[in-house]
C-alpha cells in the first residue's frame, strides 16, 4: 500500500499549542483506499493545569477482513467500509510537587458497513457467497480514569483510582457521533475504586535504626 502523511506541531512552551497531521493511503487490490485526521489542541495554565483533547477520524474504503459470527466451520471474509472516530482527554491538576490528579476520559466508535462477501475455500481463493441477514457492525467503548497521587515519602506512594468502563454494540450503522456516545452512556457500566499503596524500605537504614534503638 503506498502511503502518505503530513504533519504539524506548534510550540508546547505556549499556553495554547497545537498537534495535527494527516495521513492517508492507496492499494490497487480491490480499489482499497483509507484517510486518518488527527487533531489534539494542548493546553497549560502555569504549573498546576495542563490538558491534550485529541481528536482522530479515520475512514477506510473496501477493505478486507474477517467476518465473525457466521456459519459454524466456516471462514468469511467481507469487503467493507469502516469508519472510526475516536476522543480522548486527558489532563492533570497538580496540587504541590507531591500530590496531584489526572483525568483519563475516551470515547471511539467504529462503524463497519459490509458491501459483499467471500467464503474461503480449502485452496485459499475466496469465492463470493451471499450470507443474507444484516452483518453490519457498529461498536462503542466509553472509559473513564480518575486518578489522585500523592508521594508521601521518596519513591513511597499512594494511588486511589476511580475506573468506569462502558461497551456497547449492535448492527446498526451510519448515526452520528453524539447519537452513538449517547446510546452508549445509557448502556450498563463497570465500575471500580481502588487503592495502591506503595513504601520503599531501605534495609540498611531500617538495620541501623534497630540497633540504636
Amino acid at each position: 500500500m503506498a502511503e502518505a502523511s503530513s504533519f504539524i506541531s506548534t510550540d508546547y512552551r505556549k499556553t495554547i499549542a497545537l498537534d495535527a497531521g494527516v495521513r492517508g493511503g492507496y492499494q490497487s487490490d480491490f480499489d482499497r483506499y483509507f484517510y486518518s485526521i488527527r487533531v489534539a489542541p494542548r493546553f497549560r495554565f502555569g504549573d498546576h493545569f495542563f490538558a491534550v483533547i485529541e481528536s482522530i477520524v479515520t475512514d477506510t474504503r473496501n477493505d478486507f477482513g474477517f467476518v465473525p459470527d457466521t456459519l459454524e466451520n466456516s471462514i468469511f471474509f467481507g469487503r467493507r467500509n469502516t469508519f472510526s472516530v475516536e476522543n480522548i482527554i486527558n489532563a492533570q491538576f497538580v496540587f504541590t510537587p507531591t500530590s496531584s490528579l489526572t483525568l483519563a476520559l475516551r470515547h471511539s466508535y467504529t462503524d463497519v458497513d459490509y458491501l459483499s462477501f467471500y467464503f474461503l475455500e480449502n485452496s485459499g481463493e475466496l469465492t463470493p457467497f451471499d450470507l443474507g441477514g444484516v452483518n453490519d457492525l457498529n461498536f462503542n467503548t466509553f472509559n473513564i480514569d480518575l486518578k489522585y497521587s500523592w508521594w508521601f515519602a521518596p519513591a513511597s506512594e499512594l494511588v486511589l483510582l476511580y475506573r468506569n468502563v462502558i461497551a456497547n454494540a449492535g448492527k446498526t450503522v451510519g448515526e452520528s457521533y453524539f447519537q452513538n456516545l449517547d446510546r452508549t452512556l445509557q448502556s450498563p457500566m463497570q465500575n471500580n475504586i481502588s487503592i495502591r499503596l506503595t513504601y520503599f524500605l531501605d534495609y540498611n537504614s531500617t538495620r541501623n535504626r534497630l540497633k540504636r534503638g
